[in-house]
């Protein structure tokens, strides 16, 4: 995954995570030790924590987190292949061991996988065009606008995204479900899953912003500022 337009996106996403100097000061290489993917796992914990009420929290110094840190660095640093076996390998370790939902265990890792491209050497990027898109209420609100299932139908929108599923294929509103046509679009439109996230995932926060500003006037108030109803993207968006 080389491309200059996408160094800006990952560059913007650097800037709003700033504040985590002790990870952002590291660099991901395949002499990396497995601090920096606990790390990003807690980072990733922390973007997940707030479905997380009542439930065991995923501390840093777990030993079940060091066993998922070692399993990405394996696939990382080359010693297998198989991401996805991997992926969901330790989305069901964290489901076991945290009692959490499949939602939540693939935003945790979809994230820290984000994190990690942040500081990954260049020798390694290539690695994460297979990661997966984290979904969120602003991504599957992004799919659910743009790609379509063999219908040539918007996909539906899953209510939650921290109670998903991990589903299959063919089953609506689950992961592999969102997995699939993800991919099918990425394989289309030449991207990676996770480009598709760095570079949609900030315009749609901004859009569904926009979108919520709108509705707080009245119709006789947005016929008055025109400027206004120029931010309105599609009747059906709304």
């Amino acid at each position: 995954m080389k491309d200059k337009e996408l160094d800006v996106w990952v560059d913007r996403f650097k800037a709003t995570i700033n504040k985590e100097k002790d990870f952002l000061g590291k660099k991901l290489s395949k002499a990396s030790d497995t601090e920096i993917y606990i790390q990003a796992i807690y980072l990733g914990y922390l973007d997940a924590s707030r479905t997380f009420a009542g439930q065991d929290k995923v501390n840093k110094d777990q030993n079940a987190v060091k066993e998922i840190a070692n399993s990405m660095k394996r696939y990382f640093d080359g010693l297998c292949n198989d991401f996805d076996s991997m992926f969901y390998d330790v989305c069901q370790k964290l489901c076991d061991n945290y009692k959490m939902k499949f939602g939540q265990a693939q935003k945790i890792i979809n994230m820290a996988c984000k994190y990690l491209f942040c500081v990954a050497d260049d020798e390694i990027k290539d690695r994460f065009d297979k990661c997966h898109m984290p979904l969120d209420g602003i991504m599957l609100e992004w799919i659910h606008r743009n790609i379509k299932d063999d219908n040539n139908k918007y996909l539906k929108k899953a209510s939650t995204w921290s109670k998903l599923d991990e589903g299959k294929d063919n089953t609506t509103c689950t992961y592999r479900y969102y997995k699939r046509y993800v991919e099918k679009y990425c394989e289309d439109n030449g991207k990676t899953p996770l480009q598709l996230d760095f570079e949609n995932w900030v315009a749609m926060t901004q859009i569904l912003a926009a979108e919520d500003y709108i509705k707080t006037f009245t119709k006789d108030e947005l016929k008055q500022n025109k400027h206004i109803t120029m931010l309105k993207i599609k009747s059906r968006d709304l």
